[in-house]
């Protein structure tokens, strides 16, 4: 059986931090509390973030892309400066 990350490729620390910064610099989003969930939610599965975020207005494209990064955030939350 293959999991997840046998097949889609790691993305490393500073590419993630790289994307982050440039998503954040082009948005209006609240981004402490969008952050804070996805750095510290290892629990909830993706359809009840994006419920969680979509209730809270962030609009769908956003919570697409942010939750194909969640395994950054949740890998590299420390290293996050908003």
């Amino acid at each position: 059986m293959l999991v997840k990350e046998s097949i889609v490729p790691r993305e490393s620390k500073e590419a993630f931090l790289v994307w982050l910064e440039e998503t954040v610099a082009a948005s209006d989003e609240e981004w402490e509390w969008i952050v804070g969930t996805l750095v510290n939610d290892e629990d909830s599965t993706d359809e009840e973030l994006f419920t969680y975020f979509a209730e809270n207005g962030v609009p769908d494209e956003t919570i697409q892309e942010l939750l194909a990064h969640r395994e950054g955030f949740l890998e590299h939350g420390l290293d996050i400066r908003i």
